[in-house]
């Protein structure tokens, strides 16, 4: 943080974040220019051991004829100058990717507590395929394990009285926040799934939570398959009618969409694959996790706390 205001113009007033031009690097009076480096640092001919991630080839060629390259820590032994260059370059982009990241998820938060009666908020994400491995298995299941999709949804709206017991109005709102884990043994994750996905969340709200919304918030990462795409997009004009509901997306900046969702997700594959460890279960297939889930995770624990 103080690298980065070094390199930018001070924040004025009651303002958190600095000037726009100044994160993108189109102010006159600040620039990568203002990080001040040591003599030493800059002439020094001692080398010195450093890594960075780079992409190198692979000697592979895709369809395209393209040379495939993959990402790799690379060590390297230069003069400090060329390590503080590469630093330099990448400060450039650095604050402003960083503003984004930190603005999205105040935007969450904020939409999460001055949510309005009509809407709800949800965050989705797809964790990593579950699994099913046994604890006793001979070699030929080891080796041709089945693998269960898990889409989890962090699901935030207003409570319902029938659903609820308590009445969540515009002078005492009341926000549940509730996970919803969609179980499947297609692992295609693709955008007809989060379709499905959206529909099963639209029938909770309306037939189990008894409410009706005008409007769902969505937050997710820009996967393009699943959440990104012109096919994505199509489904999201046709919410409406698909829904009953118009759905707004929102998307996390780059490599910055990691939270609960992602926790709660692990949660329950460690929680399952601790039980096949154990032998207390034997976990096939979805069905066999989607029960296995409700049967000891649909309630929270109960906690108890000492004074």
């Amino acid at each position: 943080a103080e690298i980065i205001s070094q390199t930018l113009c001070p924040v004025e007033g009651e303002n958190m974040f600095h000037n726009i031009a100044c994160l993108k690097r189109e102010c006159s009076e600040c620039g990568v220019n203002k990080f001040d480096v040591l003599p030493q640092e800059s002439s020094s001919e001692e080398n010195v051991k450093w890594k960075r991630y780079d992409y190198l080839p692979t000697g592979k060629f895709g369809a395209d004829g393209k040379e495939i390259k993959k990402i790799s820590l690379v060590s390297k032994e230069t003069p400090p100058k060329e390590v503080f260059d590469y630093f330099c370059k990448l400060l450039e982009s650095f604050p402003y990717h960083s503003f984004l990241a930190k603005w999205e998820r105040e935007q969450c938060d904020q939409l999460i507590a001055h949510l309005p009666l009509d809407h709800a908020l949800c965050v989705h994400d797809y964790s990593e395929n579950y699994a099913c491995r046994y604890q006793d298995e001979i070699q030929s299941q080891y080796f041709n394990m089945d693998k269960v999709s898990i889409h989890v949804t962090v699901l935030y709206r207003h409570a319902s009285l029938e659903y609820d017991g308590i009445s969540s109005t515009a002078e005492e709102p009341e926000v549940i926040k509730e996970y919803l884990f969609a179980i499947s043994d297609d692992v295609t994750q693709d955008h007809d799934s989060v379709l499905h996905i959206q529909k099963l969340t639209a029938a909770y709200l309306k037939d189990e939570v008894g409410i009706q919304i005008k409007k769902m918030h969505e937050f997710t990462d820009g996967c393009s398959g699943q959440y990104k795409s012109r096919h994505c997009f199509g489904d999201l004009s046709c919410s409406l009618q698909h829904l009953g509901y118009v759905v707004q997306r929102n998307f996390f900046a780059t490599s910055h969409a990691k939270g609960e969702q992602d926790a709660a997700g692990s949660h329950i594959k460690q929680k399952a694959t601790s039980e096949v460890l154990r032998r207390n279960a034997t976990i096939k297939n979805a069905e066999d996790l989607c029960a296995f889930l409700k049967a000891n995770f649909s309630e929270p624990s109960s906690s108890s706390f000492s004074s």
